[in-house]
C-alpha cells in the first residue's frame, strides 16, 4: 500500500509520508512506547506499539590518553541503549563542565600557555541527570619530539644501493 492510501496516527506524535515525529518528553513519560494506528481506505484499522531504545548508561570513549595544549580535544561520550547498541551522543543531549580550558561545542581547548597538569571533565545526560560521568585527563607536559616527524616527501623515496 502507498502512504496516500493510509491514515497513520500516533498517541504522541505525527506521521507524514512514513516519517514519524514525536514529542520527546511525552515519549519519556510513556516509557519510550509509541502507539501507531493505521487505517486503510477500506476503514480497516490496525494498531501496533513500538518501543524505542532508550539510554541506559553513558561512558567516555576518549581518543587519546592526554590533552595537548593549543589542540582541540574531542570529548567523546557514548550512550549505551536498551537495545544493547552503543552510539555517540552530542551536546543536544549532553551537558559538559571542565576544570580548565574552554569548551567549544564538544571540544576542549587549552591555551598554549596554560600550565595545568590535569583537567577534570564532567558530563551529564540532560534527560536523566543520574547519568553522570567524571574523569581526570592529564595534560601533555613534554614538548613534541621533532625527530619523530617525517617529511612527507621522504616517505616514498627509494634508497640507493651501493
Amino acid at each position: 500500500l502507498r502512504w496516500n492510501k493510509l491514515t497513520v496516527t500516533s498517541n504522541n506524535g505525527t506521521v507524514q509520508n512514513g516519517v514519524l515525529q514525536f514529542n520527546r518528553q511525552k515519549l519519556i513519560s510513556d516509557n519510550y512506547r509509541i502507539t501507531l494506528t493505521v487505517t486503510t481506505k477500506d476503514n480497516e484499522t490496525l494498531q501496533t506499539v513500538l518501543t524505542l531504545p532508550k539510554v541506559v548508561g553513558i561512558r567516555f570513549n576518549l581518543y587519546s590518553d592526554s590533552i595537548k595544549r593549543g589542540v582541540h580535544y574531542y570529548l567523546n561520550v557514548e550512550g549505551q541503549f536498551s537495545s544493547h547498541k552503543v552510539f555517540p551522543l552530542d551536546t543536544s543531549v549532553l551537558r559538559f563542565a571542565v576544570s580548565d580550558g574552554q569548551l567549544i561545542g564538544q571540544d576542549l581547548l587549552l591555551p598554549a600557555q596554560d600550565t595545568t597538569k590535569n583537567v577534570i571533565i564532567e558530563a551529564w545526560y540532560k534527560p536523566n541527570s543520574n547519568y553522570y560521568l567524571r574523569t581526570v585527563v592529564p595534560v601533555k607536559q613534554a614538548p613534541d619530539n621533532d625527530s619523530l616527524l617525517t617529511d612527507p616527501g621522504q616517505l616514498f623515496k627509494k634508497k640507493k644501493r651501493n
